[in-house]
């Protein structure tokens, strides 16, 4: 398999990745039990969301076969925006019913967001440009697809910033973010988005992979996760979940890229 389709699972991998620890972040801190838990869910979410847009530019100009000039200037906004979370200018926690705690904006949130939504709305008028230029059939189904899945998550995702302000709406548009994954992943079923029939050929080895990874970390992982099952999360335990979940999840992609690359 070439080097460019590696290339472009493993940043799809790291797209998807950003959705994932943004999603469990905001479920932590949903359901945090105390403040410090709070603030290190908000760190997941804050980061998580800082990163996606950079990975999503990466895994487009990839797909596209060719060097996107604006991605310097997001991963230059995704640095300044992670220096200023890691400062806690952006956001603070507070309870929040009927969530225990709940993202609350400082003054600089609006450059987070101004960063996230800017990005997005960038990416979606890049693809836009992209479907009006491709000529095979293929390719504009696969971007038409893409977008469609990034405009629908991209409005559900809206729906969680009146809460961050103090107004009493409820998130519910938060349901349709899997809509993004469905989306490609029928691109992927329908056009071989992903270059998907090498990836059929290749499913027994990833399940293979994620069970010899999972037994590997099973001695270490498990005690923290029966902690988090007993309610008896400490703030370490909840980073070293963090980190072995995230090792976990990302030891896939990351060792069958390697496979498919030398075989």
């Amino acid at each position: 398999m070439s080097r460019p389709v590696t290339n472009l699972k493993l940043r799809w991998s790291a797209t998807c990745g950003s959705v994932a620890v943004w999603s469990g972040g905001l479920y932590l801190m949903a359901t945090a039990k105390s403040l410090t838990q709070a603030q290190l869910s908000l760190a997941m979410v804050n980061y998580s969301l800082t990163v996606l847009p950079v990975f999503l530019l990466a895994t487009i100009g990839e797909l596209l076969k060719r060097p996107i000039p604006a991605q310097k200037i997001l991963i230059i906004s995704a640095v300044t925006m992670s220096i200023l979370n890691w400062l806690s200018l952006i956001a603070t926690v507070k309870p929040f019913p009927p969530f225990y705690y709940y993202t609350s904006a400082l003054p600089l949130y609006s450059l987070f967001l101004a960063h996230l939504n800017g990005a997005f709305l960038f990416i979606a008028f890049l693809l836009w440009k992209e479907i009006r230029r491709a000529r095979e059939q293929t390719q504009r189904s696969q971007l038409q697809l893409l977008l469609a899945g990034i405009c629908v998550s991209f409005a559900g995702g809206q729906t969680t910033i009146p809460m961050v302000y103090g107004f009493h709406f409820f998130p519910f548009g938060i349901l349709t973010v899997p809509v993004f994954v469905m989306t490609t992943g029928y691109g992927m079923f329908k056009y071989s988005f992903l270059d998907f029939k090498f990836a059929v050929r290749r499913l027994l080895l990833a399940a293979v992979i994620y069970v010899v990874t999972g037994l590997a970390m099973a001695p270490i992982a498990s005690p923290l996760l029966i902690s988090l099952i007993g309610a008896s999360l400490t703030p370490a335990s909840l980073v070293a979940v963090s980190f072995f979940s995230g090792l976990y999840l990302a030891s896939g992609p990351l060792v069958y890229s390697i496979l498919v690359a030398r075989s």
